[in-house]
């Protein structure tokens, strides 16, 4: 899995990337996005100290061969998930 971290501008139902990283991303054509908002920005240096390793390690949490799972296969649901 890919991280790509970048300033992205949202206009009505459409959410705007940056070239140069949207180069990047239309080489992945089967791939699932995963979009992560940051609500509250830090003045860190993304590239340095427990930033950079949390999202290191959330980029490991998923692969792009990940299974969804039917509803007959949770065992135990989240009582406070919303289906939409």
């Amino acid at each position: 899995m890919k991280t790509f971290e970048f300033t992205a501008t949202f206009v009505e139902k459409t959410i705007r990337i940056p070239d140069k990283f949207y180069s990047k991303l239309k080489t992945y054509k089967n791939g699932k996005v995963i979009i992560l908002i940051d609500d509250k920005p830090s003045n860190l240096d993304p590239s340095e100290g427990f930033y950079s390793i949390s999202l290191q390690n959330l980029a490991k949490a998923y692969s792009i061969d990940e299974p969804d799972y039917t509803m007959s296969q949770v065992k135990e649901p989240n009582p406070k998930y919303e289906r939409r």
